[in-house]
């Protein structure tokens, strides 16, 4: 799905590159993926090493100033991609941004989650941590600058 979308992408308002960063490709899918999309660039993970592992392997390899993360079951669009990349340009001090992210069924998802805090390590932290969630959720985002994006 993700490659699929990235490869009907064909816009003059900016260009990129997809390097696609495998895990467990022990099993012979990844000669089919290499001819079905030669125009990206594929590396064989040495493992299942979790998403920040295969970022960072890709990372490593883009030649490109400002890094997309995405899975597999993404659907990109090049108004997406221009917006973040305009926030960017207009806001170069953020260093993350983010687009509206919608479920299969049309309705929007949170394009963020809770991280890692004190609040919730162990199952008891969580469970009081969700009776006061509101008032610590509405805190974090206004905190922490996420920018929501959507198509036009």
């Amino acid at each position: 799905m993700c490659l699929e979308s990235l490869r009907k992408i064909n816009d003059s308002r900016f260009i990129f590159e997809a390097i696609v960063v495998v895990n467990q490709s022990n099993d012979c899918r990844l000669s089919v993926f290499i001819t079905l999309f030669p125009e990206f660039d594929f590396i064989a993970n040495s493992g299942n090493n979790g998403f920040a592992n295969g970022c960072n392997l890709g990372a490593a390899r883009s030649k490109g100033r400002h890094l997309l993360f995405l899975n597999p079951d993404t659907t990109v669009t090049a108004d997406a991609l221009y917006d973040m990349l305009e926030e960017i340009r207009v806001r170069p001090e953020n260093s993350i941004v983010t687009c509206r992210q919608v479920k299969e069924d049309g309705s929007n998802d949170r394009p963020y989650g809770k991280f890692l805090s004190f609040f919730n390590l162990t199952g008891w932290q969580r469970a009081i941590n969700y009776m006061f969630a509101g008032k610590i959720e509405s805190r974090q985002i206004r905190d922490f600058h996420f920018y929501s994006f959507e198509q036009r």
